[in-house]
């Protein structure tokens, strides 16, 4: 069976922080020494649970997280694949002209190469949200 990917609790919360707001169903808590991720289908995005003293926040999927992107910030998250099959990723921004909409490379990765297609997700999206947003 085939397992979704999440953004890591960092990047969640980063997502947060910029105006991410939609309903997941997945949650990391962090007690200032653990951090566990918990699948749930919550209304709650975030929250304080003052019971045990944890941060909970919403986790999405990374193709939620570049779905948001894409759409509210209009970028767009590319992983590519290299011909040693190590990934890298592009960011694109989306621009609009005479009602039309075009690329306009923004963005790469450079030298920094990552084994896994999802590595290279987190690693774009999170420079969307440290660097351009």
């Amino acid at each position: 069976m085939i397992e979704e990917d999440y953004v890591s609790f960092e990047t969640a919360r980063l997502l947060k922080e910029k105006g991410f707001d939609a309903p997941c169903n997945c949650y990391g808590a962090y007690n200032g020494v653990n951090l566990t991720y918990r699948l749930c289908v919550t209304d709650k995005y975030t929250n304080w649970n003052k019971h045990t003293d944890k941060f909970i926040i919403s986790c999405p999927t990374l193709q939620m997280a570049m779905k948001w992107l894409r759409e509210k910030h209009n970028l767009v998250v590319e992983p590519f694949i290299q011909e040693d099959v190590k990934y890298v990723w592009y960011i694109h921004r989306i621009e609009t002209m005479f009602n039309k909409k075009y690329l306009v490379f923004c963005w790469a990765s450079k030298n920094t190469k990552y084994e896994r297609y999802e590595e290279a997700c987190e690693a774009a999206i999170g420079y969307c949200l440290k660097h351009i947003i």
